[in-house]
């Protein structure tokens, strides 16, 4: 999911909330049973369960948008100004509400998970995650650790490009060990998939420690960047074969 489709998610669930909102107080007024049937049919899981959802498939989108908008000067434009009020937005879901809803996940037991009410606001923070240990439900805030500490990796380390493919490396290392321990998600495939794809991305940093200062003998240079692009096409390819599978 790209910024564009992202932005295009965000303005269809703004559009839910006002038709919701409008539909709600047309049955309060009139009391309408079938205008109260639509409302409901709109708004359901909508609030927190389309918040969550969005957040989740675009968390690393909102982190990068959001470091790029708020370390950008702002000029006093209308679009400058919209940006900077939408990345606001962002930021809260990203660092502030997917967070805590994830450490609140934790500290839940399961029967208090499967309640049907429980389920339908918060059922998208583990609809594809083992929630019997907390080490399991730990799941969601880990990934969004990962994530976090990659852009900040990718952003704050641009000047000493060594340390920045290190902490990279250690970080997927440290969540290899906690997918082959734990196996928090549902599905096998899934958990393998997991840790398949951090595997595969470990390798390709690897090769990239080459290109960095650490490495002052530049040889081979080209040998391994022919390496490192086959092993990228390779592994687009077996994610688009799984995606169509």
């Amino acid at each position: 999911m790209n910024l564009k489709t992202v932005s295009i998610v965000i303005i269809i669930f703004i559009l839910r909330v006002i038709i919701s909102s409008f539909l709600k107080l047309i049955y309060k007024l009139g009391k309408y049973k079938c205008v109260n049937k639509f409302y409901k049919k709109i708004a359901d899981g909508l609030y927190f369960s389309s918040v969550i959802g969005l957040t989740l498939e675009s968390y690393l989108e909102f982190l990068i948008s959001t470091w790029f908008t708020l370390t950008q000067p702002i000029n006093g434009q209308n679009g400058d100004i919209i940006s900077l009020s939408i990345s606001c937005v962002i930021a809260f879901l990203a660092l502030i509400f997917l967070p805590v809803s994830s450490i609140w996940m934790i500290f839940q037991d399961t029967k208090t998970l499967l309640k049907k009410r429980i389920e339908k606001t918060w059922g998208e923070l583990y609809y594809d995650v083992k929630i019997k240990t907390a080490p399991q439900r730990a799941f969601r805030i880990s990934h969004g650790i990962k994530a976090l500490v990659f852009v900040l990796a990718s952003f704050l380390l641009r000047e000493n490009n060594c340390l920045q493919i290190e902490v990279i490396l250690i970080l997927n290392l440290c969540f290899i060990i906690y997918i082959g321990s734990i196996r928090p998600l549902i599905w096998v495939f899934d958990n393998k998939l997991e840790l398949f794809n951090t595997t595969y991305i470990s390798m390709i940093f690897i090769f990239s420690i080459v290109y960095s200062d650490f490495y002052d003998i530049k040889v081979g240079e080209d040998t391994l960047g022919m390496i490192s692009i086959a092993l990228i096409a390779f592994f687009i390819l077996i994610n688009i074969l799984i995606v169509f599978y």
